[in-house]
């Protein structure tokens, strides 16, 4: 039955004119560009019944955190007066989308994000060397560009959904400040020195990481927002308009 349904969509696509699948995919771009401009104003205020908080700054007093980064580092610990500001000055350079190929492309900037607070850290960088860290803090990295191409779908009641997520993440710059850094003193200080350089690389040299990282955090927050677009009732109204 899906399959019929699909069948369905691209026989329209065939029978009219390439036009129109432009006209089309122009309108559905319309909107998913209205979705990314909603996304950021929920940011400003939060939205309670999605589960998001106000992320535009993100404040906490408290916060658990764990990471772990394929053996590479991971963490676990927890941050006090937790504040990070400029998430929602997100550029948002391109974001297309094909009916016929049901892929969409996009690329964003986030030109100046800065986190700080405390953190009380311990973990492990290459699963043996022990890190720690018990102080204040401050990243600021600039120029975080996230681009890439998304695999859609639409379900059997119309609703556009994202399969899967195929996404590169890269940065100018990581300027940051870790207070007491393992033993604190100059070791502290030489880390200090190398975290900007190594992050950046790290980003770089495990691009398949990255995505997997990123597809896992941010599949279920996009599809929220994708499962309110009915591309049936897009379709039906297109052709009501300019067919009847």
């Amino acid at each position: 039955m899906k399959f019929l349904y699909i069948l369905g969509f691209v026989s329209i696509l065939i029978v009219n004119v390439t036009a129109r699948d432009d006209t089309i995919d122009g309108l559905i771009e319309d909107i998913l560009n209205q979705k990314v401009e909603e996304f950021r104003e929920i940011m400003r205020t939060g939205d309670p019944e999605k589960g998001i908080p106000v992320l535009a700054p993100f404040e906490t007093d408290y916060m658990e955190n764990s990471f772990s980064f394929e053996g590479i580092i991971s963490w676990s610990g927890v941050f006090k007066n937790l504040k990070v500001e400029n998430m929602d000055n997100f550029i948002n350079h391109k974001l297309t989308f094909s009916l016929l190929t049901m892929r969409s492309k996009f690329n964003f900037t986030l030109p100046d994000i800065i986190a700080q607070g405390f953190q009380d850290i311990r973990g492990h960088v290459f699963t043996v060397l022990p890190h720690w860290a018990y102080g204040n803090f401050r990243i600021a990295p600039t120029n975080v560009r996230f681009f890439g191409d998304a695999k859609l779908s639409i379900n059997r009641d119309g609703f556009l959904n994202m399969d899967r997520l195929t996404a590169s993440l890269y940065l100018d710059e990581f300027n940051s400040r870790m207070d007491n850094l393992l033993t604190g003193g100059d070791l502290s200080e030489l880390l200090n020195r190398v975290i900007p350089d190594i992050v950046p690389s790290s980003l770089d040299n495990f691009p398949d990481r990255v995505t997997a990282k990123l597809e896992k955090k941010m599949l279920p927050v996009i599809n929220m927002f994708l499962n309110t677009i009915n591309i049936k009732e897009i379709m039906q109204a297109y052709n009501a308009k300019n067919f009847n």
